[in-house]
Order: structure tokens, then sequence, then C-alpha cells
């Protein structure tokens, strides 16, 4: 009897290659900083705004505040998506209540939010902006 499908090893394929990211523009136009590391741009993207939500400090924190950021692959040996640009839009938001985070050892009422930039938030002109709030 062929007891194989019961082992745990990983195949080959299954194994995900870490990227090295970096900002782009920063600190100053045509300048890169930094050595984000992901499997995918959004691992990367959430160290990058990581930080640069320190470098702004609480500017960030209050209500509307968000980053927008690039970055790109750092890897000088291969081409490939080399010059791929990838946006991301960030902000910190304020929890309700506490949270564990195991990863730190602390309770945190604050949380890092980012995703994808959308390029028709360009096309929207602050007056139209209307916000509703529920109590």
């Amino acid at each position: 009897m062929d007891f194989s499908f019961f082992r745990n090893t990983p195949k080959p394929n299954n194994i995900k290659k870490i990227y090295n990211y970096e900002i782009m523009s920063f600190p100053e136009k045509n300048k890169y900083f930094g050595n984000y590391t992901g499997t995918y741009p959004k691992q990367a993207a959430q160290k990058a705004f990581t930080f640069l939500s320190t470098l702004v400090g609480d500017e960030i924190k209050k209500d509307g505040n968000f980053v927008v950021f690039s970055i790109r692959k750092k890897n000088a040996n291969n081409q490939e998506n080399m010059n791929k640009v990838h946006k991301f839009i960030g902000t910190i938001v304020e929890l309700e209540n506490y949270v564990y985070n195991s990863r730190i050892n602390k309770k945190v009422k604050l949380k890092n939010v980012i995703s994808k930039y959308n390029p028709e938030l360009e096309k929207i002109k602050s007056s139209n902006i209307k916000i509703k709030y529920r109590n």
C-alpha cells in the first residue's frame, strides 16, 4: 500500500519565491529607497507603508488622510518585470476595540490599511466627496 499522500513535504513547484521591492521617487524624484520583501507586491507594499507612515507621523492618523506610493521590483540580475510599477494607497484606521497582535505581543488600536491604487481616484475633485457617518 502506498502512503505517499500522507507525507507532509512540499512539492518543488509549491515553493514561492520572495522578491525584493523598493519605493520609487523617495526621498526625492527619480530616487529609489529601501528593501522590502514579499512573495507578492502587496506584501512588500505593506512593509513599505509601515515605514512611510512612521515618517508622516500623526498626520496620517487624521480622518481622510492617506499616502499614495509606488514600488518596483528590485532585481538587477533579472530584467523581467523590472520596470513594472505597483501603485498603492494606504491609511491608518482606528479600531473600535483593542486587538491583540501576536506578532508583536501587544494590544493595538490602530491598523494599517492598504490597497491597489485606482487611477479613477484622480478624476474626483475634493468638492465632490461627501462622507456620511452612521451613529
